[in-house]
């Protein structure tokens, strides 16, 4: 994936999945996982299939791996949703006004 894909992806999504870095630091000690790591996991999981070596290189637990994945996943589908939906209703909107 094309790095300015990658950086589309992970703009669109972040409003569903951002992590409040204030929260994070004081329940763990540690910042936050950023949305591109936690993308990252996603799309890697989906190309590999295990987790083993992912979470290892992000630095991060199997629990928040596997919370990072289906936050990502959620976000995409919800993205897709939300543009089919819109493309629905923009379709209507054509022929009303055509």
């Amino acid at each position: 994936m094309e790095y300015s894909l990658f950086m589309k992806l992970c703009t669109m999504i972040s409003p569903k999945i951002l992590v409040n870095d204030e929260m994070a630091q004081r329940r763990t000690c540690k910042e936050g996982i950023t949305i591109e790591i936690m993308l990252d996991c996603l799309l890697r999981w989906l190309v590999v299939g295990s987790y083993l070596d992912i979470r290892l290189s992000a630095g991060i637990s199997q629990a928040h791996f596997y919370t990072s994945v289906y936050k990502c996943m959620d976000a995409i589908k919800n993205c897709l949703t939300n543009f089919q939906t819109l493309r629905r209703n923009w379709k209507k909107l054509h022929r009303v006004l055509s």
